[in-house]
């Protein structure tokens, strides 16, 4: 069986045994399509090859481990937060901000110096039980 559909890089497709791969590069000169599957392996198909092929658009895994050999679930960080790389592309890094970094404007920050220390000397508490 055959398909019509074009070959896009970093498209998801499946197969019809349900194996998932995608494109990661296409050469026009060699008229070549280059492959990964889900569990890492890597295939170069001429045009023809893909066209005859029995594949299907599919949605990009949420388990982005398949490629890597003995990955245990420590060596991904944060086991509590699943990323996959349509998140993490929708995440909004547009204004340059450290998580740690204030974002009050400007005229309600509190005052620093040089040192990046507060201008406001430290007011210690007033402590009733102590004779000084």
């Amino acid at each position: 069986m055959s398909n019509e559909l074009n070959p896009a890089i970093d498209q998801w497709y499946q197969s019809e045994k349900g194996d998932l791969l995608r494109v990661v590069a296409t050469d026009t000169e060699t008229d070549s399509v280059e492959v990964q599957y889900f569990d890492g392996s890597i295939e170069e198909l001429d045009f023809d090859s893909w066209s005859e092929m029995d594949i299907e658009l599919a949605e990009e895994p949420e388990d982005w481990s398949g490629p890597f050999d003995d990955i245990e679930a420590d060596d991904l960080g944060d086991t509590d937060v699943t990323i996959t790389g349509q998140n993490l592309r929708s995440l909004d890094i547009s204004q340059g901000q450290e998580q740690w970094q204030d974002t009050r404007p400007e005229d309600e920050r509190d005052e620093i110096d040089a040192d990046d220390l507060p201008v406001e000397p430290y007011v210690s508490e007033e402590r009733p039980d102590l004779d000084l």
